[in-house]
């Protein structure tokens, strides 16, 4: 839908509508990062095991998906579905996160 209502315009519309397109979940991926940091020192006490604990986890949670999305999705599904299922597994994963943190909270403000 953007390529059709930016075909043929100039190159400086096509950067703002890009740039507004990408502003926002940028900023919630750049957001993650200082907030699981602050969790798991909270937790561990220990600043440069938490933030290399969470790196592996991403490390190898992205290597992980690459090589099932080049050896299995691609070919199985296609790229749009691909993209789909990947946009599904990225809901699960804050769905995982996000369900024990509200109930947790929940949790802490019924006993307080």
């Amino acid at each position: 839908q953007v390529g059709l209502q930016t075909a043929g315009v100039s190159g400086i519309y096509v950067f703002l509508i890009t740039f507004c397109l990408v502003l926002f979940p940028t900023a919630l991926m750049g957001a993650t990062l200082p907030l699981l940091v602050a969790y798991t020192v909270g937790k561990t006490g220990n600043v440069g095991k938490s933030i290399s604990g969470l790196y592996y986890i991403n490390t190898l949670g992205s290597a992980l998906a690459s090589f099932l999305t080049a050896l299995f999705i691609l070919g199985a599904f296609g790229q749009q579905n691909a993209v789909l299922i990947a946009a599904a597994a990225n809901v699960c994963v804050a769905l995982f996160i996000l369900i024990p943190w509200l109930s947790a909270r929940k949790n802490a403000e019924a006993s307080s």
